[in-house]
């Protein structure tokens, strides 16, 4: 009867063992400390629960990594000695160790656990990728009377194995966490950095575009890459008449006086060679650090000061040299490079603003003088003209009365023109009949016209809107075109001059063409700019006038000519006028016919 129990016991024992295995073979987690953890909690279920340990060796300590099942006494007991531990065996023989009664042992049992009831004791080696053992894992409890079989060896040997795939599983987890928790915070000091970098960017340049005077602006670019993280100190040092005297010196633990002139003079003599080079160990120092930089910066072709950063990292960067410092330095010097730049043009402007003043004045000086001479001819030719007519005249009344009109009519043409050149009046906006306005230009300048043997044309739409306009100014600026396209025609033995005008989207588009020599290329470009004029006889004043006036009444003008072939003005008045009301504009709601 006793034989056929003990062999059914065994049959489910070995069940027992294949679906334990078959269990934790399944088993699988993402995490490789619930993993062991489940295989240990199994196998302390397996053996009735018994203590399941998972302990790893450091040192001389047998530390507990994962207890199943641990007894009271126990509890908040990370690890205890080796010599003290039944592990030691499994360790030391690097196999599976079973110890049915550890009383009968004579190398533990005078251990404390004998007498707190671990008495078996059954152990399996874990090992770490090279094969070492590392820990082990074991059950211990008092069951010395329940024999432990080959099985239970083998069981706990495999067991033991899956242990530590997880424990180098949980290991390469733990050193890929621990790799990117150290990139993480070296990207972390790196945007440190890259953020102090920007902000003393912003700061140089804000005060390279706010900042006028150059001690101050030095001080602000030392005092901003000051700040930048990993930077001990910085020095902006400038030469004074070949001597070198250190100008701004700002940063922690750096005094003037710490820079030895005999030291910058070597410094100074390596820049004149290249645009930035290391500084030595003793002005490192003596600006806080432990490693520098020097970059030159120059004004016009010479190298008019250097500036100096110390710094002091952990190890030593050269990343942080050439990807932070010297892109830092070498703005740094753009900024005072570009300050000098600016004064130098700011003189320069002011010559420019001088000579040019100079130059406006004397033209308009030489203009004023020219006009003056030939308004005085003409008046002069226009009195001898009447005085002549008076003579000569007195036999035919009505023939001197109409050569009177006409010499009075080319006084009236010279009014019209002094007028137009001067500065604007207030203008005067009414409602302007444009027909009306254009015909007593045209009997104005009639008798000009005959004169030259230019003949005048009209073509005038009928039904012409009345537009908003200051008259005065209007026949200005048709007196001033018609009286330069009849000048152009003389020259060449007459002519025809034609004054269109027809309606378009909410304006008026006025024509004064000429079939004149045409408006030499190379004055089409300044045409409407004062004192440019294609006669030698000009004063370049006349169409400055008209667009001074297209442009008061919001309107556009346009100048079509090719040689020989004429020329054609257009210019484009609104009816309306936006700002009718404002300061340099008056509304004359009565109107003129």
């Amino acid at each position: 009867m006793v034989v056929n129990k003990t062999r059914s016991v065994s049959r489910r024992s070995e069940e027992a063992y294949r679906q334990l295995l078959l269990e934790v073979s399944l088993f699988f987690h993402p995490d490789p400390e619930v993993s062991y953890r489940f295989v240990a909690d199994r196998l302390s279920a397996f053996y009735g629960g018994a203590t399941a340990a998972i302990t790893l060796h450091q040192g001389a300590q047998i530390m507990f990594k994962y207890v199943a099942n641990a007894p009271e006494w126990t509890r908040g007991l990370c690890g205890i000695p080796t010599e003290d531990a039944y592990c030691s065996r499994t360790l030391r023989t690097n196999r599976v160790t079973c110890i049915q009664d550890v009383r009968a042992d004579a190398e533990f049992c005078g251990f404390p656990t004998v007498g707190l009831g671990w008495t078996r004791y059954l152990g399996a080696p874990i090992r770490d990728n090279q094969g070492r053992p590392i820990g082990t894992l074991c059950i211990i409890d008092g069951r010395h009377d329940d024999p432990l079989t080959p099985l239970d060896q083998e069981l706990i040997a495999l067991l033991a194995m899956r242990v530590s795939v997880e424990l180098e599983r949980e290991r390469l987890f733990e050193e890929r966490v621990a790799e990117q928790r150290r990139a993480l915070e070296e990207r972390s000091r790196q945007l440190e950095r890259t953020q102090s970098v920007l902000q003393a960017v912003a700061h140089a340049l804000h005060a390279a575009n706010t900042t006028e005077d150059e001690s101050a602006l030095t001080h602000a670019l030392a005092h901003a890459f000051a700040q930048v993280r990993g930077v001990c100190g910085v020095a902006i040092v400038h030469a004074a008449d070949g001597s070198l005297q250190p100008r701004v010196v700002c940063g922690e633990g750096i005094q003037g006086h710490a820079l030895r002139p005999a030291s910058l003079r070597r410094l100074w003599r390596q820049l004149t060679e290249r645009p930035r080079t290391a500084l030595s160990a003793a002005l490192a120092r003596a600006m806080g650090g432990r490693w520098g930089v020097a970059c030159a910066y120059r004004d016009t072709d010479r190298v008019a000061g250097m500036i100096l950063a110390a710094y002091d990292l952990d190890e030593p960067d050269d990343a942080f040299r050439t990807v932070y410092l010297e892109p830092m330095l070498d703005l740094a010097a753009q900024i005072i490079e570009g300050y000098y730049l600016r004064r130098r043009l700011q003189s320069m402007y002011e010559e420019l603003s001088q000579m040019q003043q100079q130059l406006i004045q004397h033209e308009k000086l030489s203009a004023i003088g020219t006009l003056a001479a030939a308004t005085a001819h003409d008046i002069r030719n226009i009195v001898s003209s009447l005085n002549l007519l008076l003579t000569l005249g007195a036999d035919d009344p009505e023939r001197l009365l109409i050569d009177l009109r006409r010499q009075l009519d080319r006084l009236k043409i010279m009014a019209y023109r002094l007028l137009s050149y001067a500065r604007p009046r207030q203008l005067v906006f009414e409602e302007v009949h444009l027909p009306s306005l254009i015909q007593r230009v045209v009997d104005l300048i009639s008798s000009s016209a005959q004169m030259a043997k230019v003949s005048l044309n009209l073509n005038l739409s009928p039904r012409l809107p009345r537009l908003q306009a200051d008259a005065t100014q209007l026949e200005n600026m048709l007196v001033n075109l018609a009286l330069n396209a009849i000048k152009a025609m003389e020259r060449h033995g007459g002519g025809v001059l034609t004054i269109t005008a027809t309606r378009a989207p909410r304006g008026v588009l006025l024509q004064v063409s000429d079939t004149g020599p045409g408006i030499p290329e190379s004055i089409l470009p300044r045409l409407f700019e004062p004192f440019a004029s294609g006669s030698e006889s000009g004063f370049g004043l006349g169409l400055f006038s008209v667009k001074r006036t297209v442009d008061l009444h919001h309107g556009t003008i346009r100048v079509v000519s090719r040689p020989n072939h004429g020329t054609t003005f257009e210019i484009y008045l609104p009816i309306k006028q936006p700002n009718t009301g404002g300061s340099d504009a008056q509304p004359n709601l009565a109107g003129r016919g």
